[in-house]
């Protein structure tokens, strides 16, 4: 049986190669991709102007689950390449350390070998469009993740509200109980 679209195949296994090859350079530094990831998003979302980025924020911005990301973000905390500071009462601001610095400069550099054969063989041109191609469907896929919280917040708050009532209703009923006169 042939499966529709064998490009998305080929894609795949291009995925798995590159990751496979970069998971194998990572090593070197004691990173895994997704931790590289994530120290480039929070490299690239600290400034003097900005406020530091939370797990949450650096979840969506990569594409895991908040879960996911606060043990990965446990792991970066423990090996002294990220901290973490307060923010307000529940929410922790994420800051590179010189040793989380360091370790993302040599997985860029790590990440530059990776990638230097496919940027040998595919033409400026042939790159741009296929990356252009990959931003929209992140994009969409984030417009869509984003939608998806919206509706799960209403349905949150709505069931909240809907509670509230209920236990007010509930209250109501049994204030007016107590107000009746024993039947005698």
């Amino acid at each position: 049986m042939s499966l529709p679209h064998p490009e998305f195949f080929a894609l795949l296994s291009f995925y798995n190669r590159l990751h496979r090859e970069l998971e194998s350079r990572l090593k070197k530094y004691g990173l895994t991709p997704a931790a590289f990831h994530a120290l480039q998003e929070i490299a690239a979302r600290t400034g003097p102007r900005q406020q530091p980025p939370t797990r949450a924020k650096i979840a969506r911005a990569i594409g895991v689950t908040p879960g996911s990301m606060s043990v990965l973000i446990r792991r970066l905390i423990n090996a002294k390449r990220v901290l973490a500071s307060p923010i307000d009462d529940r929410s922790f601001g994420l800051v590179l350390t010189p040793k989380g610095v360091a370790a993302l400069h040599g997985a860029s550099v790590a990440w530059e070998d990776t990638i230097a054969p496919w940027n040998q063989i595919l033409s400026a041109t042939t790159k741009r469009h296929f990356l252009h191609g990959i931003a929209l469907y992140n994009d969409e896929a984030l417009e869509q993740q984003g939608q998806r919280r919206h509706e799960f917040l209403m349905r949150m708050f709505s069931k909240h509200k809907h509670k509230a009532r209920m236990k007010k209703s509930e209250m109501e009923r049994r204030r007016s109980r107590r107000r009746l006169p024993d039947p005698e």
